[in-house]
């Protein structure tokens, strides 16, 4: 009986060496196979991630002040141009790198611009026209809009220019209301209602 049992131990002893080589070989192919696997996602990988990586860049400062800068531009362009516009404009140029990214016109113009919505808050409308006279800041929609309050309007059909009665009206509605304007589009409201003078 025991030389049967140390045959059997001996067959278990085979079957167990072959199994274990044969996950040996297994495992080894296994880990083989996946590699290749692993590589090829890895080789695939940077491709697959080089777009996200570029459209998830963030846009260099200069481009970024360009377009506050180009912004800025349509912002004085506009017919609704409010004083605070002109004094956000203003500020982001008290900064020198900001200021960097602009050409000399650009910000003479914005400097033009605060002087005058200045004045405007603080009604003294002849230091406007004076101003405006000697510096020629002023868009040709912004003049416009200002000459509402003492000279008269433009709209599609031409100039109007006051009677002596609706200009005296247009400059007294300005002195009463100026410290509740806040935009060029509301000083030019003021000739509504104004009658313009007749040529004879």
């Amino acid at each position: 009986m025991k030389p049967n049992q140390r045959k059997i131990s001996t067959q278990d002893k085979k079957k167990l060496i072959t199994s274990a080589c044969l996950a040996f070989i297994i495992g080894f192919v296994g880990v083989g196979v996946i590699s290749l696997f692993v590589n090829t996602d890895e080789t695939k990988a940077p491709e697959a991630q080089a777009p996200v990586v570029t459209t998830q860049k963030p846009q260099p400062k200069k481009q970024i002040e360009d377009n506050k800068v180009q912004e800025f531009k349509r912002q004085l362009e506009s017919d609704n141009l409010l004083y605070v516009y002109v004094d956000n404009m203003y500020q982001w140029l008290q900064d020198s790198i900001n200021a960097s990214h602009c050409d000399s016109t650009f910000i003479n113009r914005v400097n033009g611009y605060h002087d005058i919505t200045m004045m405007l808050s603080e009604g003294k409308l002849d230091e406007v026209i004076q101003y405006q006279n000697e510096h020629q800041v002023l868009s040709d929609v912004h003049l416009w809009q200002i000459r509402a309050a003492y000279k008269g309007w433009r709209d599609e059909s031409g100039e109007h220019e006051y009677d002596t009665h609706s200009s005296k009206e247009a400059k007294a509605q300005f002195e009463r209301d100026y410290k509740d304007i806040v935009s060029f589009n509301e000083i030019y409201l003021i000739h509504v209602g104004k009658t313009e003078k007749t040529i004879q």
